[in-house]
């Protein structure tokens, strides 16, 4: 693809969607974040939040699109990794 959009794997902490009933205090178990892999194009990253593209099109490298984003708060990536494309 291109260095302006590297393949990356972002490892990162997601919330949990519990029973969604109601339920008393005294069964209520505890609970924690679930990790989460996802693979995309990096096509943002700041202090903010990390911007992973599904697909990625062009007709030339100035003239990319992008469709089926995730947006992934800054605050809950552990890690990102790049990946190998292969040809």
């Amino acid at each position: 693809m291109s260095k302006k959009t590297p393949l990356v794997i972002v490892t990162w902490l997601d919330s949990v969607q519990t029973n969604g009933s109601w339920q008393h205090l005294s069964d209520f178990k505890k609970q924690k974040p679930v990790t989460v892999g996802t693979v995309g194009w990096l096509i943002q990253k700041d202090d903010q939040v990390v911007v992973l593209a599904q697909s990625i099109g062009w007709t030339d490298e100035d003239n990319a699109q992008s469709a089926g984003r995730k947006v992934i708060p800054r605050c809950c990536v552990q890690k990102i990794e790049k990946l190998q494309e292969v040809e």
